[in-house]
């Protein structure tokens, strides 16, 4: 996986992309949203993701063909993760995903000043995309599942990872 970290300058000189209506998805949008991801891999949405008002999409017709959001954030430390950008395959290649991505960044700045986002390695389409917004290489790491060894010598499942889920740092 790599970890890219927003260069702001770079984003507010890249400025506005294809112009298309980028709308504030609310909880009611869930099942659309959830319709969406089945066309991508490891995507998932819960409703509370909904509730920080970080969360945009446009529309075609009732159905939700691109998205974008903010993972988590914390205006204290100035930091954010934006994810789910994701744009259903008969609308790829239109601008939709820029236009999402570029409102859930206009949405941060500049309250937040560090601002990241996780691509697979292989996903050459995407890491361009956020490259051309200003996104740079920040770090790689491995993602993957994984049990707990505790020191009892006893295998368990992982007590604070959820769903098994870890990552080590890869120098």
């Amino acid at each position: 996986m790599v970890r890219m970290q927003l260069d702001t300058c770079a984003f507010i000189e890249s400025g506005a992309t294809s112009g298309v209506m980028v709308e504030q998805l609310v909880q009611k949008d869930l099942p659309a949203i959830k319709s969406l991801y089945q066309h991508a891999e490891r995507f998932c949405v819960d409703g509370y993701q909904l509730l920080s008002g970080n969360y945009y999409g446009v529309r075609s017709g009732q159905d939700i063909i691109s998205s974008a959001a903010v993972h988590c954030m914390s205006k204290e430390q100035g930091v954010a993760v934006v994810g789910n950008v994701v744009t259903h395959p008969s609308h790829r290649r239109g601008g939709l995903a820029a236009e999402c991505l570029a409102t859930t960044l206009d949405s941060l700045l500049p309250a937040i000043d560090t601002i990241v986002l996780t691509v697979e390695e292989e996903n050459q389409s995407a890491r361009a995309l956020y490259e051309k917004m200003g996104f740079v290489e920040h770090s790689r790491f491995v993602e993957g599942r994984g049990r707990l060894f505790r020191p009892t010598g006893k295998i368990g499942p992982p007590s604070r990872l959820k769903h098994g889920a870890a990552a080590v740092a890869v120098t």
